[in-house]
C-alpha cells in the first residue's frame, strides 16, 4: 500500500506531538481501551486493513486512539449493530442491537488473560523455511494495492536474516484465489545506510518483521 498508511511510515509525518509518551492522555482513551475488549466476543471485521481504509486526511488528523474508535464505528454499522444516526447522536434512541447468541462483555479476569496469553499466532506446521539466520535477503520491490506487513522503505533493499520466528499466520492482503500457504517470519536487519543512503548513520541498524513471502536470496 502506498499511501499515507504505510506501516512503516512516512517522511514528513512523525507521531504527533499529543500521541507523544505515556499512551493513554485521556479518559476517553481509557474507555475505548476497555471498550475494545470487552467487544473481543462479537465477530467484527477489524485490523489494520480497516485503519488503511481511512479518508487520508482523517488518518492523518486523529489522534491515534480516535482511529481505533472510528475503525470499530465502521465495524459496528457495517455489521448492523448500530447505525450512523444513532452514533450521530448520542443522546437519542437507541435500538436494542442483535448481538451474537450467547455474547458477554469480557471481564477484567478474562482481558488480564487474554494480554498474558501466547498470541505469536505460530501455526502448527513442519514446512521448512526457506532462509537460515546470516543468509543475505533482498526484500521485494513490489507495491501491492491492499494492506501489506512490508514498509514501503526496505522494498528493493538487502538485509540480513537475524532471527527465526516459525510458520505463522500470513497478514498481507493477497489478490483474491492467491494462496501461499504457511508462511515463515523472520526478523531482517537492514543497515541505515542501505535504506536511506547519506543520511542514515553507518552504526545504525533497522529490524523488520517479513514473511517469506517479501523475500528473495540476495
Amino acid at each position: 500500500m502506498n499511501s499515507v498508511h504505510d506501516l512503516g511510515g512516512m517522511d514528513g509525518f512523525p507521531l504527533p506531538e499529543r500521541d507523544q509518551g505515556f499512551a493513554l492522555h485521556e479518559e476517553w482513551e481509557r474507555e475505548l481501551w476497555g471498550a475494545a475488549f470487552a467487544l473481543r466476543n462479537v465477530p467484527l471485521q477489524l485490523g489494520r486493513a480497516r485503519l488503511e481504509r481511512m479518508p487520508p486526511v482523517l488518518y492523518l488528523s486523529l489522534p491515534y486512539y480516535a482511529k481505533w474508535l472510528y475503525v470499530r464505528e465502521e465495524a459496528l454499522i457495517e455489521a448492523g449493530y448500530v447505525t450512523a444516526e444513532e452514533l450521530a447522536d448520542p443522546d437519542g434512541p437507541v435500538a436494542m442491537p442483535r448481538m451474537p447468541q450467547g455474547f458477554a462483555p469480557m471481564g477484567p479476569a478474562a482481558v488480564v488473560a487474554l494480554l498474558s496469553a501466547d498470541t505469536s499466532e505460530l501455526l502448527d506446521s513442519d514446512v521448512p523455511a526457506r532462509f537460515k539466520v546470516g543468509d543475505r535477503v533482498r526484500a521485494r520491490n513490489e507495491h501491492p494495492l491492499g494492506h501489506t506487513r512490508m514498509p514501503r522503505y526496505v522494498r528493493g533493499h538487502t538485509g540480513t536474516i537475524t532471527k527465526l520466528h516459525g510458520p505463522t499466520r500470513f497478514q498481507d492482503q493477497l489478490p483474491q484465489g492467491v494462496e501461499v500457504g504457511p508462511q515463515h517470519l523472520y526478523t531482517v536487519a537492514f543497515g541505515a545506510r542501505e535504506l536511506w543512503g547519506s543520511r542514515g548513520h553507518a552504526n545504525d541498524v533497522i529490524h523488520v518483521e517479513l514473511w517469506e513471502y517479501h523475500l528473495d536470496p540476495a
